[in-house]
């Protein structure tokens, strides 16, 4: 997953393309760490759960990667 964005899907087998943003490109708070930062097309964030499972933070949904 080096693209800058994937598509994963949630429980009702919906897509969504997921945006990896680059740390350097965050101006809102201090992060310190070099961990990537994900957000959904439509603007909300998402957390890297594990390899393939992601959560959107506003709602806590599970979506997982779509390997091609």
């Amino acid at each position: 997953m080096d693209n800058p964005h994937f598509l994963a899907r949630d429980e009702a087998g919906n897509l969504h393309r997921v945006e990896k943003i680059a740390t350097s490109q965050i101006t809102s708070g201090a992060r310190r760490d070099n961990a990537p930062v994900y957000r959904l097309r439509n603007g909300s964030w998402v957390r890297r759960v594990d390899t393939d499972t992601f959560q959107v933070i506003d709602t806590g949904a599970y979506i997982t990667a779509v390997r091609e």
